[in-house]
């Protein structure tokens, strides 16, 4: 080959890399932004750019050999192909990049398969959420795709060049090809160097430093948005956090073999409604100026029924909302084997039946139902209805069996107050009602007031689910004598604080964190002091109604105690550094907020809850030193020490 040729061949070669450069820095610039907010650090840049890289060079290699097979058009016609297909892949790129910063703003986890699916399923659930967008985001809709397909057919030339050089001899170019299958090999390499490179340790070994490793791995592929897309879990923001997690459920592996089993108890059926989103300043039941709630009411005047004036949750999302309730513990101690309420009872002799409305294929929720149940329903199992109908929960506890004698724990999950939720027209009794406003509130100004409405007519929805789902225990048998805790994961944001937030977003206000604590009980004088409830109190209330020992590993204290807890933490989860601590004293309700993550400018805010529920006065600034000092103090030592996260959580409120 003469100087010349070789000149030819590196050309097009070296004007390809070039091109390749502009979708590289449009990856690199995404990936840097998510390094920062996720605290994903350099690796993850380091990975992501060269899984693209590597992604590009293949996608070239395989047009090269397309041309060399004669499939792929040369000339005009192959780089119109090239253009054509550069400015889908550019779109694709572009739109893995939008939802998956829109899932961790929302979710604080990348996009995976489970929840995209979730979300196409039911997007036809929105009333027509495209015509509602204002004009300016079609405008900018319509330039991206002009300027990738401008773009496109400009990077097609010199790709073009490479696919099909100028003067290829029969057989060709294998200069070309054999660069670009080097630099995709290299960019693989450079991907798993990423990942796997920790100098000085054995990932075979089983020491701590091994095993960061393998978390830090671990953590690195979740939270990188390709790998992530593939993924269905999310590991800790904080290795600290992970060994905790393990070292918990290395404990209670241990307690749970040596919890007692005694006899000649007597064996309630239990009844746990959970209630996506449902907030209790929109139930009548609290008070409400709609009668949203008229079945749970009922209940309420009979007797049967208690609610708890203030109930708080652990965090503003439903995977660690969950885990709360069924393990009481707080997120960064908890571990998918953690000793719950469900493998309570199922080796004290009950059955464990869950039955789900939604999609729970994601973040760790199946596996946590899974560890001890009888039988899993799911909403995408259903056959009749969207997974986030929640008729689809009828369906499922008509697959169990009538009551024969055997104590069940019966777990329920809703979706009604959810914006997803399927909605039927016979409770539609505040219009006009639109779902858009969620939408809108990435795209535009919604309507506060038809938001609102379409809420109400969630809660009206899943006061009648509950109902049918009384109405059906009965039939079944299970409801006689038995014990019925109704709750929610967290609330939701309706454009109070902010206006163009809705749902439950990552933030630690009351909006997302005030739940419904309801017990329905044949003998409800037992709850002596209803003022205050947490998540993590659920479960040990219905194992001392039972009469059996709480474990000592949970966090939360049994709501038949005279006296309530004194301290409630919350935190967004994953944990990124932003927490609440909630302190019961002299008949006051302060909430020390400390935000220090990524997402938010660093800041302490400090309110009274009794007097100001809204929060809408921070104390902060003008508050008694000694109560801040302590706040802070006090949150520092259960962030450092499990123990005594622990030991504060289980605290009584002082007489």
């Amino acid at each position: 080959m003469t100087r010349g040729s070789t000149t030819r061949t590196r050309r097009p070669v070296a004007r390809a890399l070039a091109a390749l450069g502009v979708p590289l820095l449009l990856s690199f610039t995404y990936i840097a932004w998510l390094a920062h907010r996720s605290g994903g650090g350099r690796r993850l840049v380091v990975l992501h750019v060269a899984l693209v890289g590597c992604l590009l060079l293949l996608a070239l290699l395989a047009l090269a050999g397309l041309r060399r097979l004669g499939v792929l058009p040369g000339g005009r016609g192959g780089r119109l192909t090239v253009a054509l297909l550069g400015t889908a892949a550019g779109l694709a790129l572009l739109t893995l990049y939008v939802g998956n910063a829109i899932s961790h703003a929302f979710w604080q986890d990348s996009l995976s398969y489970s929840l995209l699916d979730y979300w196409v399923l039911e997007l036809h659930l929105l009333r027509d959420p495209l015509p509602v967008a204002r004009g300016w985001v079609y405008l900018v809709a319509a330039v991206v795709l002009a300027l990738s397909a401008a773009g496109s057919w400009v990077l097609s030339g010199p790709l073009g060049a490479l696919i099909d050089p100028p003067g290829r001899r029969r057989g060709g170019a294998p200069g070309a090809l054999g660069a670009l299958a080097a630099g995709a090999l290299l960019m693989a390499a450079v991907a798993a160097l990423a990942v796997l490179a920790r100098p000085g340790i054995s990932l075979s070994a089983d020491s701590k430093e091994a095993v960061g490793a393998r978390f830090l791995a671990r953590r690195l592929v979740g939270v990188e948005p390709i790998l992530g897309l593939l993924g269905n879990d999310t590991a800790p923001t904080r290795f600290g956090e992970y060994w905790q997690s393990l070292d918990a459920a290395a404990r209670d592996a241990e307690l749970r073999a040596s919890y007692p089993r005694p006899t000649g108890l007597a064996r309630r059926n239990v009844v746990l409604i959970v209630a996506d989103s449902l907030r209790p300043d929109h139930m009548s039941l609290f008070g409400y100026r709609r009668a949203t709630t008229p079945f749970l009411e009922r209940l309420h005047r009979g007797g049967s029924l208690v609610a708890f004036d203030l109930a708080m949750a652990t965090c503003p999302q439903t995977p660690c909302g969950v885990g709360s309730m069924l393990t009481s513990r707080v997120q960064a101690t908890r571990a998918p084997g953690s000793f719950g309420l469900h493998t309570l009872l199922r080796d004290q002799g009950y059955r464990v039946h869950f039955i789900l409305s939604g999609d729970h294929d994601w973040q760790g929720l199946e596996q946590l139902y899974r560890a001890a149940a009888d039988s899993y329903f799911d909403g995408p199992m259903s056959r009749r209805w969207a997974a986030a109908d929640d008729r689809t929960v009828y369906e499922g506890l008509d697959a169990v069996a009538d009551y024969d004698g055997t104590p069940t724990l019966l777990y329920f999950h809703i979706m009604a107050p959810h914006v997803l939720a399927a909605r039927q027209p016979r409770h539609n009794l505040y219009l006009p009602a639109d779902s858009s406003a969620w939408l809108l509130s990435v795209v535009g100004r919604p309507d506060r007031g038809q938001a609102v409405n379409f809420y109400d007519n969630g809660v009206v929805l899943a006061d009648d689910t509950v109902e049918g789902i009384f109405e059906r225990l009965a039939a079944k048998g299970y409801l006689e004598d038995a014990l019925v805790l109704i709750a929610s994961d967290h609330g939701e944001a309706l454009g109070e604080r902010r206006e163009r937030i809705y749902g439950h977003f990552p933030e630690l206000y009351q909006l997302y964190l005030r739940i419904p604590v309801l017990v329905y009980d044949p003998d409800p004088s037992s709850y002596a002091n209803l003022e205050f409830a947490r998540q993590i109190d659920l479960a040990p209330t219905i194992v001392d109604r039972l009469g059996l020992p709480i474990p000592a590993s949970w966090h939360g204290v049994s709501l038949l105690r005279p006296d309530g807890p004194r301290y409630a933490f919350a935190t967004v989860a994953p944990a990124d550094g932003s927490h609440a601590l909630l302190l019961r004293r002299e008949g006051k309700i302060f909430k020390y907020l400390r935000y220090s993550s990524a997402r938010y400018d660093a800041r302490e805010e400090l309110y009274e809850l009794a007097s100001d529920p809204q929060e809408r006065r921070d104390l902060i600034a003008d508050a008694d030193a000694e109560l801040v000092s302590h706040l802070r103090d006090t949150l520092d030592e259960m962030l450092r020490d499990p123990a005594a996260m622990a030991r504060v959580l289980r605290q009584p409120l002082e007489p």
